[in-house]
């Protein structure tokens, strides 16, 4: 057995100041405006970091911990990696998308400890392999399956409490609008303990041009009883095309949907913009924070690096699109900028950490991290190391999961050092 467990690294720490032009950081920032707009508080806050000159943050660039290898015992094998998260007490529970269908646990170290579930109908088992796994309001975790029909729940212990099959309820009239694929995933749990589900995306079948597609969030109790739609958010990009008439196509890049759950509070973006709603647990729009900020431009190289990751998967699958259609495609339908964010993170102190997009293909460029304090102020900017994907955020550490060249998957823990 090998366990990679690397020592704290004295080289390099990631970090990037941001500041406005011709801003003094010898001053504080200005201050976000805020104006309501029919009961919703619009936070409006400006581009400028709060961290000055040596008191940014940084983020160690080898990890403390690393689970997984490329050879050796089962349990530091991972496949593909449907999710993972740190207790308080520093294990480390990861979800292994494989047919075992286990929920694995790990000690600080990044040791072994106890796997939970297996195939099987019994209780506590799963009967397909793990979709993720969620922290509930009471510390349980939340395993729902793939597919999400059904979800589980177990103690910190591993005991099993409970499973319950999700009744989907139609939100999508055939007739009028078009699903981009079956259902459906899971979103978060909420804070008095029911579930977010999120709905295939949906567009408008009807009128030309191109169109808005639109994001479903259902709302279902731990019984899996269906309670109704949480909120509808902006989707991606639909055009017509594809080989049926009146057929829609998505338009790739266009958005990139999250959420995360803190406290009370329900935060949702699409990326289109550095824009975050914040909703309460009953799907009611309370907040919008607002960056005055472009989301990142897509260069030329990028789109370049984009393009040929896509058109060297084409070849890899000769019975799809011609790789050269592929290229047209993409040259035609590729944004000119890419989402502002991809994902939203929440630290325990409140922060939201909005993760940039990785673009295929340039899998070697950093994601970067902009760091806002709850009431919208910008802390400031991190890139994180190389490869890594960030899954949560801790105190002075982050969850990732990491892919090398060989397809080996790992979970790895780096440290965050704070500015002064």
């Amino acid at each position: 057995m090998t366990i990679r467990t690397p020592r704290h690294s004295t080289g390099t720490l990631l970090a990037l100041l941001v500041c406005g032009a011709g801003c003094d950081v010898r001053d504080p920032p200005p201050e976000p405006v805020q104006r309501d707009s029919a009961g919703v508080t619009i936070v409006e806050s400006h581009w400028v970091a709060e961290w000055s000159e040596g008191a940014e943050w940084r983020i160690e660039e080898e990890p403390t911990v690393s689970i997984g290898e490329a050879d050796g015992e089962a349990p530091y094998l991972l496949s593909y990696l449907a999710g993972a998260l740190r207790l308080d007490d520093g294990r480390i529970v990861v979800a292994n998308h494989d047919p075992t269908s286990q929920i694995r646990v790990y000690d600080e170290q990044g040791r072994h400890q106890v796997s939970w579930g297996g195939t099987g109908e019994g209780p506590g088992e799963l009967r397909m392999p793990p979709f993720s796994v969620y922290r509930g309001p009471g510390g349980e975790l939340v395993v729902p399956e793939l597919g999400v029909w059904l979800v589980h729940r177990f103690d910190l212990d591993g005991t099993f409490i409970d499973r319950a099959t999700l009744e989907y309820e139609r939100v999508v009239d055939p007739e009028t609008r078009v699903t981009s694929a079956g259902c459906c995933a899971f979103a978060g749990v909420l804070p008095d303990g029911n579930w977010l589900i999120l709905y295939p995306e949906e567009a408008v079948i009807e009128g030309s041009g191109v169109r808005r597609g639109e994001y479903v969030l259902g709302r279902f109790n731990t019984e899996g009883e269906w309670l109704g739609v949480f909120t509808r958010y902006p989707g991606r990009l639909w055009r017509q095309g594809g080989s049926d008439e009146g057929a829609l196509v998505r338009l790739p890049l266009t958005a990139s949907f999250s959420t995360a759950v803190q406290g009370e509070e329900v935060f949702v973006g699409n990326g289109t913009a550095f824009q975050v709603d914040v909703f309460d647990a009953e799907g009611v729009q309370r907040r919008s924070i607002r960056l005055d900020r472009e989301p990142p431009p897509f260069t030329d190289e990028l789109r370049e690096r984009y393009i040929e990751w896509q058109v060297e998967g084409a070849e890899q699958h000769p019975g799809g699109a011609p790789p050269q259609e592929v290229r047209s495609r993409l040259q035609r339908d590729l944004p000119d900028r890419l989402p502002a964010f991809s994902q939203i993170l929440i630290d325990p102190e409140g922060r939201l950490w909005l993760i940039g997009y990785q673009v295929r293909g340039a899998d070697d460029e950093p994601r970067i991290a902009t760091i806002l304090w709850p009431d919208g102020r910008l802390l400031g900017q991190l890139a994180l190391p190389p490869g890594v994907r960030p899954l949560q955020v801790g105190d002075d550490w982050i969850l990732g999961q990491t892919e090398d060249e060989l397809g080996v998957v790992r979970v790895v823990l780096h440290g965050i050092e704070r500015g002064q």
